[in-house]
């Protein structure tokens, strides 16, 4: 084998090791999630049946972390009422902090927070920024229906996207959560 073929080997090499992401970063306890990179991570609620509850309100989210994460809070919110309205899963959905007798109300706060470096999702091909939710569903009375962690990844390579663009990933878990948990 050529010494040419053997640099242009390892450079592809270099360069697949840094696109699959193989630099870890040590996270905050409790953030890690298993799975794909928009899954959802259940921690109670496996077999919660949803079914009876009509309606459905979805409370101001909250962040552990403060600081550039506010600016995410509202987008976030935004599209959970927007999926949730197009689902047409629930007959009334609201943004108030209360549900109605029939219905459930949606809590959620982020866990963990990398806004990363636009040049760096680039270079890697996506991965570097991220978004955590811990969401709760809950009664109105204020029994625990299901809590899970559900993540979104900015995977646009080409422009090296943007954190915002977590947000319809972040969403999708949630969808999926109560979808799975209601047959109608």
């Amino acid at each position: 084998m050529s010494r040419s073929r053997i640099v242009i080997m390892l450079a592809l090499a270099v360069m697949l090791v840094s696109a699959v992401g193989c630099s870890l970063g040590v996270r905050k306890a409790g953030s890690v999630v298993t799975g794909k990179k928009d899954s959802v991570f259940i921690i109670t609620g496996h077999n919660e049946s949803l079914t009876a509850y009509k309606a459905i309100a979805v409370e101001k989210l909250t962040s552990e972390l403060g600081g550039e994460t506010e600016s995410q809070l509202c987008i976030l919110h935004a599209e959970i009422v927007k999926q949730l309205e197009e689902s047409k899963l629930f007959d009334c959905v609201s943004t108030s902090d209360s549900a109605p007798k029939d219905g459930i109300i949606v809590r959620g706060r982020i866990i963990d927070y990398c806004a990363g470096k636009k040049w760096k999702r680039i270079a890697t091909i996506g991965g570097e920024a991220f978004v955590i939710v811990r969401f709760s569903i809950e009664t109105a009375d204020g029994k625990l229906l299901g809590e899970f962690n559900s993540r979104g990844f900015v995977k646009d390579a080409l422009t090296g996207g943007d954190v915002k663009d977590t947000a319809p990933l972040i969403c999708n878990g949630l969808m999926n959560f109560l979808e799975d948990r209601i047959t109608r």
